[in-house]
């Protein structure tokens, strides 16, 4: 009896241990746990943190951008603005420079008119020549038809070619003389047998007051310094195509010329009357022309390598290389016109840039 009660005894001993054991790990657990979840709070505010942090970077620097962004833009306008402003500066500027080299190339032409007259009024052919180029040309002296043909005649009698073509050209016209084609065909026909050919340099523009004379060559001798056996018919037909080569040739520069002088009326009287180029009307064309053309800027149009092809008496072609500078612009375009003969002058037909 004894020894069961000292059994129930020890078991509820155990019982009570086991409990106190339960309690002392669940105690523990709670412990863990609420450690843990301490430890997830203060990880969780340890990464808020940083997310704070790096949304503050991120917010900085998008602050950041967009001012520069602000100021970026505000210098564009600035900029803009200011180009805006200096462009009437600019133009003025330029104006007032092209107004000098012009009024400086003018006062080159005054000195050169004054020096080739005092050697014309000498009886030098070459300057009689040149001064008559300046009067057709109303350069240093104003544009004066009757003294060019005055001056060019001077220099024809005595057998300059250049001034008899010249001449033979101002009848051919009509420019301060009555106009006369037979008069104007002797001349040219005088000119050619010295040789002056279209074969000369074909620098001419009109700025260009120097003179160019062909080589002389023999009339009485064929091209291997044979003696000539060809007819009077056979070298009057030469005669006649070589002087028609003249005038198409003169035709062109004269285009050329007018072109760098900013002449629009005798730039458009070169080409014919209903001329309009492909893809756009002729009125179109022409308007284009004339606002291009006729602002005063310095314009320089020279022509290289021409080569003249007749067909007959009224058709021709002409290719050339044309050098175009104004201002900055440059441009080296050959070029191919389809000439007509009308009322004896020869005028573009078409116009062909040859890429």
């Amino acid at each position: 009896m004894i020894e069961g009660r000292v059994e129930a005894k020890a078991a509820e001993q155990a019982k009570t241990e086991d409990l106190a054991q339960i309690e002392r790990e669940a105690k523990a657990a709670e412990q863990a746990k609420t450690e843990d979840l301490a430890q997830i709070e203060r990880e969780v505010k340890a990464a808020g943190r940083v997310r704070l942090v790096e949304q503050t970077r991120e917010n900085a620097k998008a602050v950041e951008l967009a001012h520069l962004d602000a100021e970026a833009k505000a210098a564009e306008e600035a900029r803009s603005k200011a180009e805006e402003e200096a462009k009437p500066i600019k133009a003025k500027l330029d104006e007032e420079a092209e107004a000098r080299v012009n009024a400086a190339i003018e006062e080159d032409y005054k000195r050169t008119a004054e020096l080739y007259l005092r050697v014309a009024k000498q009886g030098n052919a070459e300057a009689q020549n040149s001064l008559g180029v300046m009067y057709a040309n109303g350069q240093g002296v104003p544009l004066d038809d009757k003294a060019a043909v005055t001056w060019y005649r001077k220099a024809a009698k005595q057998g300059n070619a250049e001034a008899q073509f010249h001449l033979g050209e101002m009848y051919d016209l009509g420019r301060g003389v009555q106009q006369n084609k037979k008069i104007a065909a002797e001349w040219y026909s005088k000119a050619a047998s010295q040789g002056y050919t279209n074969n000369r340099a074909n620098t001419e523009t009109e700025d260009s007051i120097q003179t160019q004379t062909a080589p002389h060559v023999a009339a009485s001798l064929g091209s291997k310094g044979e003696p000539d056996t060809r007819t009077k018919e056979s070298q009057a037909t030469e005669a006649e195509q070589t002087a028609l080569e003249m005038v198409l040739e003169r035709s062109v520069k004269n285009w050329a010329t007018a072109w760098s002088a900013n002449n629009i009326n005798d730039y458009l009287a070169a080409y014919v009357s209903d001329f309009k180029p492909e893809g756009m009307s002729h009125d179109a064309w022409k308007q284009q022309r004339i606002k291009r053309i006729s602002k005063p800027r310095i314009i320089e149009v020279t022509l290289s390598d021409i080569n003249l092809s007749i067909q007959d008496d009224n058709h021709a072609t002409v290719s050339f290389i044309q050098n175009y500078h104004s201002g900055k612009y440059q441009n080296k375009t050959k070029k191919i016109l389809r000439m007509i003969r009308q009322l004896d002058r020869w005028l573009i037909a078409e116009e062909v840039a040859v890429k």
